[in-house]
């Protein structure tokens, strides 16, 4: 819970720089939406595929798609492919007067798709989607391009402090008065990444990366805020051999690397660029997700005991016929959604879930501390590659909620025999709440097959520079496969102080 605390109150500051970027004028982008004929509800992340070329793209979350057609004709034909929904195959000519794609819902009595002895019990069939994980999921020597999109929207809800004790250099109350009346009420990020990651099936946990194109879109910067900054940047660059930082609250204490508190490290050489290696932290750690390792994600795999299964039908995907079914919690089960499971090898193809109604994750309120998440959807998709099933995408989007009202102490000190010396100390009573939506959304572009000579030769760069905005601008991406950006990307623009 003390880093929860850290993140918001003394890590959460944001930074901008104005760039600007030359359009590229022979890119044409081909804009739409994808949408269930019967209802038409947005259909999230399709696949749309320029058929006979080696091009594609997905719907973002509200069904948009945006693909670039340069050097293609109007004869050109886009497949539309969503699972569960017959595949549509349309002309870039028909699409340029109307890009809106109509697809119509697929799923039938599995009697007209593959003769049963007796009906398959849904739950049975869930259970040897963990019983063949490793062989349908072989860990892959590869070089993979990849789009992702993390979005962050924090609403505070109120910000508050009682000022006690403190001999840091630069602190006093006023400057915390300043920090909690500027304080913004909504903060947003959107943070886009285009990278090839490399990974070696015979080193565990083996991934390298390099960042093709990194756009970041933050709020203005303010400039109480960085003034408090600073003064800690200050504080924690005079940390010598054998001393430490640690924050405590009650009987609770955790010490601080001061390694991980910043992205953007201060470098005279290397100015406003990011330190790949922690941008490689982050992509290993959003590669564990589609491993279906996590049984707090993935739970309705792992304790089946919770939860109710219907078998809803049969469809096909690129020629593999798969069960379709549908979930719902038994009695202490958080989730509900469909799953996309192979009739033939029992691999998970798709996965479409979200808390049910009534339930949410970790939930609790304990000494001045409450804590809820308090919303979850999920979406993945795999694709048959060679006999092996890889991940194509997925997005995870989730709602945290955090009121903490407890005295802090951040102190200096430095290591002795029996106890270790107090040099510096802050102590402040802090009342903050707030609400995080967040979203990651995960595209593997493209992929190629690779060897581990060709992953041990290349050598991950130190740094990279991101291309920090005020506003999405499209011409940033052309000519580069994205996810297509949100009304709400689109239509943003950074507060002012």
């Amino acid at each position: 819970m003390i880093r929860l605390f850290v993140l918001p109150v003394f890590v959460c500051f944001l930074f901008s720089t104005n760039l600007s970027a030359q359009k590229q004028d022979s890119v044409q982008m081909l804009s739409g939406t994808v949408l269930e004929s019967g209802s038409r509800k947005p259909l999230p992340y399709a696949n749309i595929y320029v058929v006979g070329k080696q091009k594609g793209v997905i719907s973002n979350e509200h069904g948009r798609y945006a693909i670039d057609t340069s050097g293609l004709h109007q004869s050109d034909t886009l497949r539309f492919q969503y699972i569960g929904f017959k595949t549509r195959n349309m002309s870039i000519g028909q699409l340029t007067k109307d890009p809106k794609v109509l697809l119509t819902e697929e799923i039938v009595d599995l009697t007209e798709m593959v003769v049963f002895g007796s009906a398959p019990d849904a739950k049975s069939i869930v259970k040897k989607v963990l019983e063949n994980k490793d062989e349908n999921y072989k860990k892959t020597t590869f070089k993979q391009q990849t789009f992702i999109r993390q979005k962050y929207v924090t609403t505070m809800e109120h910000i508050d402090s009682d000022y006690k004790k403190n001999n840091i250099e630069g602190l006093n109350s006023a400057i915390f008065e300043r920090v909690a009346k500027k304080f913004p009420k909504v903060t947003t990020s959107f943070n886009d990444y285009l990278m090839d990651i490399y990974t070696n099936k015979d080193l565990e946990d083996s991934v390298k990366v390099d960042p093709i194109r990194i756009v970041s879109l933050k709020e203005e910067d303010v400039a109480e805020l960085e003034q408090f900054l600073d003064i800690f940047e200050k504080a924690f660059s005079k940390t010598g051999s054998g001393e430490y930082w640690q924050v405590k609250t009650g009987i609770l204490s955790e010490k601080l690397n001061l390694g991980d508190t910043t992205q953007t490290h201060k470098d005279s050489a290397n100015t406003g660029k990011w330190k790949v290696k922690y941008t490689n932290r982050r992509v290993r750690y959003q590669l564990k997700y589609p491993t279906l390792e996590d049984d707090d994600f993935w739970e309705f795999l792992h304790k089946t005991r919770k939860y109710n299964y219907e078998l809803a039908g049969g469809t096909s995907v690129n020629g593999e016929d798969v069960y379709v079914i549908d979930f719902e919690p038994d009695y202490s089960g958080l989730y509900t959604g469909r799953l996309y499971i192979s009739t033939k090898t029992y691999a998970l193809i798709r996965a479409d879930y979200q808390y049910a109604p009534g339930k949410d994750g970790l939930d609790f309120s304990l000494f001045g501390v409450a804590y809820a998440e308090n919303a979850f959807s999920g979406s993945v998709f795999f694709e048959k590659y060679k006999g092996n099933y890889e991940l194509k995408y997925y997005s995870i989007k989730k709602g945290n909620y955090l009121s903490f009202d407890r005295n802090v102490r951040l102190q200096k000190k430095r290591d002795r025999f029996l106890f270790d010396k107090k040099q510096k100390e802050l102590k402040i009573r802090v009342d903050v709440a707030f609400q995080q939506n967040s979203s990651l959304e995960f595209f593997v572009v493209n992929r190629k097959e690779s060897t581990a000579a060709a992953f041990n030769r290349f050598k991950q760069p130190a740094y990279f520079k991101p291309i920090y905005v005020n506003q999405f601008d499209d011409n940033l991406w052309q000519g580069y496969t994205i996810i297509e950006p949100t009304k709400q990307m689109k239509e943003y623009r950074k507060r002012k102080d």
